[in-house]
């Protein structure tokens, strides 16, 4: 595996290609933006949709991605056709696609570091009572100290965490999206796939953009604790009047006007940094709506 030393640059939560369809005439997408409680308009090559999501071997996840790339301007077609579900490769386009976006999420970068940090906490609050001896060897090699205290023991516990993450964790994470690309895509295709259109509403895109939930249970994501392989249905707009979804229902419909904001709503209740709508779509209007109030976002 490459490995790039310095961190990678620009990689797309949702690739420019799709974020297209959301523009208007002139190229723009209408973004909201969290931290600032701001809408503006925004190319798709615009900073605030990128993320430095592979800092180890950034071309193997941009070789993975222009794979998608190349192949979704058919697929696409196919579905604005609804011809779609009739041609298997373009239903594993559509598959990777949800796998590739569910992977590159803020929502998956926030649930590692939520998953690295107890994993880190766990070891320096158990190591000490369960690993002392490999510890104390620790200190002593690299100090020349004898552990005489639990103190001692944590601080050495502490300085492991930070050699991995100072010198493991960017390839450490690398290799894992690889496990979970393929654990997203193996459970996807235990799935059946949807395609729905709204022809009255617009919808959203945010960073979080292939929503997993579970049925009779609250969250959605893995940063809200619905990982992939319990989530009973997946969701992910492509355009502002498509959605593709995964799980038990109809093969092809138009969505109700509650429908679109049911789905808009997850869209919204994920998001981390920015959702985006296309101008002065139904979909826009929350953006202009949100972008006034003073109350903070959940």
């Amino acid at each position: 595996m490459a490995h790039n030393i310095r961190p990678a640059r620009g990689q797309h939560t949702v690739t420019e290609r799709l974020l297209k369809g959301f523009a208007a005439d002139d190229g723009r997408l209408a973004v909201f933006d969290r931290e600032f409680r701001q809408r503006r308009l925004r190319t798709p090559g615009a900073g605030i949709f990128t993320t430095n999501f592979d800092s180890w071997d950034s071309r193997g996840s941009e070789d993975r991605w222009n794979l998608f790339e190349v192949n979704f301007p058919a697929a696409l077609a196919r579905v604005k056709n609804r011809a779609a579900l009739m041609d298997p490769p373009t239903v594993d386009t559509l598959r990777d696609m949800l796998a590739l976006h569910w992977l590159r999420s803020r929502g998956m970068v926030r649930a590692r570091g939520q998953a690295v940090s107890r994993t880190f906490g766990s070891y320096r609050r158990d190591a000490p009572d369960t690993r002392p001896e490999l510890l104390a060897e620790a200190l002593r090699q690299r100090t020349g100290l004898v552990a005489t205290s639990r103190s001692s023991l944590e601080w050495m516990a502490d300085q492991m965490i930070n050699d991995v993450q100072a010198n493991d964790l960017a390839k450490w994470h690398s290799q894992q999206n690889l496990e979970y690309f393929q654990a997203a895509r193996t459970r996807f295709q235990q799935l059946d796939l949807h395609v729905h259109y709204s022809d009255t509403r617009d919808l959203a895109i945010g960073d979080c953009p292939v929503v997993t939930t579970i049925k009779g249970r609250s969250g959605a994501g893995p940063h809200q604790d619905i990982g992939v392989q319990k989530a009973d249905h997946v969701a992910m707009p492509i355009t502002p009047d498509i959605l593709i979804t995964l799980g038990a229902e109809p093969p092809s419909k138009n969505l109700s006007d509650n429908e679109a904001d049911y789905y808009d709503n997850l869209q919204w209740s994920t998001f981390e940094v920015w959702i985006a709508a296309r101008p002065g779509g139904t979909a826009d209007q929350r953006l202009k709506h949100e972008a006034q109030q003073k109350r903070p976002l959940p």
